[in-house]
């Protein structure tokens, strides 16, 4: 199973936004882009609004970066506007990228782009490289921790609590891309991945039969479900399991 993106290579950062130029109709549920900062190579979150639009034959996506919504940047920590994007839908490719920054509407800028196609199960790791697999391991958790800033299932934000969880486990080849992940509690991780419970493909927990889990962790996990953004982005991963 391919998930498909595009990375925008912008002046300050990359930023990697779930647009599937194959399929841009289902553009309308995107609601989050991952941005790359070059400075100091950290991982930024920004809520998107989308509007999708069609005429002859191509595909129009705006999406509009609203200050309102992305309150945990700073007062002019970054630019906000909107990003316009044209797909060709007969070749499935992009024929315009451009920039409208909010507070200097004239400014304008086309970019360069790149798909990124990646599997939801299977990308190998050279087994004689264990710093490289700790790296992406990092760059896995700190995605996750820009996407959904705290635990999904019990809201805990403490940074140092927090820990990237596969849908697709590890084991079984799930790739660490955002599309397989979801941010826990470090001790809700180990019981999701002791399979003390599950998660099914609305996104529900699922508390499985025959555990052990004192009723405090039952309490704790009673009814809870994935919020809409968390859910859309793992949707195929939880189908898969």
């Amino acid at each position: 199973m391919i998930v498909r993106n595009i990375l925008i290579d912008w002046t300050n950062s990359k930023e990697r936004i779930p647009v599937d130029i194959q399929s841009p109709s289902q553009t309308k549920s995107v609601i989050y882009s991952i941005d790359s900062w070059h400075e100091d190579n950290s991982e930024h979150e920004y809520k998107i609004r989308t509007e999708v639009s069609k005429y002859n034959g191509k595909t129009k996506i705006i999406l509009k970066y609203l200050e309102e919504e992305n309150p945990s940047f700073e007062e002019g920590e970054v630019h906000w506007g909107e990003t316009t994007i044209v797909i060709n839908d007969d070749k499935s490719e992009i024929v315009k990228i451009e920039w409208r920054c909010s507070d200097t509407p004239d400014l304008m800028e086309e970019k360069e782009w790149e798909l990124i196609e990646e599997g939801l199960i299977g990308n190998k790791k050279s087994k004689s490289v264990s710093q490289i697999i700790r790296k992406e391991q990092g760059k896995f958790r700190r995605r996750l921790i820009a996407a959904d800033v705290k635990c999904v299932i019990t809201g805990e934000s403490t940074k140092e609590a927090l820990e990237a969880a596969h849908i697709i486990p590890a084991k079984n080849k799930g790739s660490e891309i955002l599309e397989n992940g979801i941010l826990l509690r470090a001790d809700i991780h180990r019981l999701y991945d002791a399979n003390y419970f599950s998660i099914n493909s609305k996104g529900a927990i699922v508390i499985e039969k025959n555990n052990r889990l004192s009723k405090a962790y039952q309490d704790l996990l009673k009814n809870k479900k994935l919020n809409k953004k968390t859910l859309e982005r793992v949707k195929r991963a939880l189908k898969h399991v």
